[in-house]
């Protein structure tokens, strides 16, 4: 350790600019903990048992850039450490494929997802996923999904089955009606349906959900047919 001190020293110390892209996030170091040890780059073999194991978050991945790069010299590791900014930013572009999982419903479309995973184990999967955040989810895939279309697959199949759950929930509240519409009111609801981009049965739907609550158009025909049969009785 003292001897790695002594290197680092005498090699200098680079601008902490080049580490400007580090952040707080875990799933941040587990990247470059996994990327090092895996890319050959660094001078050093990475020995993740001389890098103390409190260490979490920002402190972490600078702590493992430090090591791996003790002994090289200060142009190469300011060199080293924008190609691995560069390799972290090209990887986190493919966060994309996930982004249907943020937002709303968050927490019940990961829990979809880890259900699907774990109820269809694909080939190279050894351990059931815990998604308890969106970056839980993304670590999981960079650990143990690293080929990029095999992301797609997997996040477009687990898409569909929560698509499928999402019809399902709205259909438990729905019972089929039958009824006979002559040409002409069947002519005014399409045309309804055309000009709102609503299907036929969401423009019903509406109509009767108004009515019901405002009571407007009925009572106003009730009117007429009583005005109409007053008239008839003079």
């Amino acid at each position: 350790m003292i001897d790695n001190l002594r290197i680092a020293i005498n090699n200098g110390f680079f601008d902490e600019i080049y580490l400007n892209w580090i952040s707080e996030s875990n799933r941040q170091a587990k990247w470059l903990e996994k990327y090092i040890a895996e890319s050959g780059m660094g001078a050093t073999v990475l020995n993740r048992h001389a890098i103390p194991h409190q260490l979490y978050g920002k402190r972490l991945s600078i702590a493992l850039i430090d090591y791996w790069l003790v002994p090289v010299n200060l142009v190469n590791r300011s060199f080293t450490a924008n190609s691995l900014r560069q390799a972290w930013q090209s990887h986190t572009q493919t966060d994309e494929v996930f982004d249907w999982l943020a937002g709303e419903e968050s927490e019940a479309k990961r829990n979809s997802f880890q259900k699907w995973m774990i109820r269809h184990r694909p080939i190279g999967i050894l351990s059931n996923p815990d998604f308890q955040t969106h970056e839980d989810l993304l670590q999981f895939f960079d650990q143990s999904v690293p080929i990029y279309s095999d992301r797609i697959l997997f996040s477009k199949k687990a898409r569909s089955a929560w698509n499928q759950e999402l019809r399902r929930a709205r259909s438990d509240d729905k019972k089929q009606c039958n009824f006979v519409l002559n040409e002409k009111t069947i002519f005014k609801l399409e045309k309804l349906a055309a000009m709102f981009g609503f299907s036929r049965t969401r423009i019903l739907e509406i109509i009767i959900s108004e009515e019901f609550d405002k009571k407007t158009h009925i009572n106003e025909f009730i009117k007429y047919l009583e005005r109409a049969d007053q008239k008839i009785n003079l």
